[in-house]
């Protein structure tokens, strides 16, 4: 399956409580270290920035879920 970027968030519990969200509304989706703002969390041992990848064709629905906008 292919996948595209729904969103970047800031850790692995952003990116889960979204997969959760998106799982409750039949929406698929992974998630995965991302190298966008590489080198921001090495301070605080957060784990770093993730991506949450859903399906092109769950795009629009997950963007609405999320208040979220590709465009912007």
């Amino acid at each position: 399956m292919s996948w595209v970027r729904l969103v970047i968030v800031a850790n692995e519990v952003e990116a889960e409580t979204i997969g959760g969200l998106l799982q409750t509304e039949g929406i698929d989706s992974v998630q995965r270290f991302t190298d966008v703002g590489a080198g921001a969390g090495d301070a605080t041992g957060s784990g770093g920035p993730r991506e949450v990848l859903v399906a092109p064709e769950d795009l629009d629905r997950a963007q609405e879920l999320l208040g979220t906008d590709a465009s912007v």
